[in-house]
């Protein structure tokens, strides 16, 4: 089939078995109407590319999408490992390239966990296997990105992973 005349990813790309769409429509400015999966999100530029806050910017989706990628692995494989969470909030800061194409370079991941009884190394071990294994957004930025991450549980002191590097970091009064 003529790449050109196809009409989905599949008929183009051998091998592929899964496929998203998503839709944007502009509204005026820079402001626009985001289609997926019957949802409609709105996006806007900054204020310095004539953005006037109609909705968020597509960059800071990236790091809401990966947020929502490695908490879901997070929570399933938790389950699986009958470990007795109450809450997860993952939350994620990123710094970009100062130069287009303003790339994430780095990108740090914060795990908060609430419960009683909670492994630190359970813990450790289910959102270590979210990165670096399940999760596809942190696959697709991790060329481009350093990944770090830290956990807290219950408040408490944080485990920090940064590469190699595993320190405890205590909380700030």
């Amino acid at each position: 089939m003529d790449p050109v005349e196809s009409n989905t990813l599949n008929d183009t790309i051998p091998g592929t078995i899964a496929q998203l769409s998503s839709r944007v429509a502009w509204r005026d400015g820079m402001a626009f109407d985001a289609s997926l999966d019957g949802f409609t999100l709105p996006l806007d530029a900054g204020p310095e590319a004539g953005g006037v806050g109609y909705g968020p910017r597509p960059t800071g989706l990236v790091l809401t999408a990966l947020c929502g990628c490695t908490a879901m692995d997070v929570v399933a494989m938790l389950r699986k490992m009958r470990v007795p969470m109450k809450s997860l909030v993952v939350t994620a800061d990123g710094a970009l390239a100062p130069t287009h194409p303003r790339y994430f370079e780095r990108i740090e991941l914060h795990y908060d966990f609430t419960g009683t009884d909670l492994s630190l190394e359970k813990l450790e071990r289910a959102v270590n296997m979210s990165l670096e294994k399940f999760c596809a957004v942190a696959a697709m930025l991790q060329p481009k990105a350093h990944l770090a991450h830290t956990i807290r549980i219950n408040g408490a002191a944080r485990l920090r992973v940064d590469e190699t590097t595993v320190s405890f970091v205590p909380e700030a009064d």
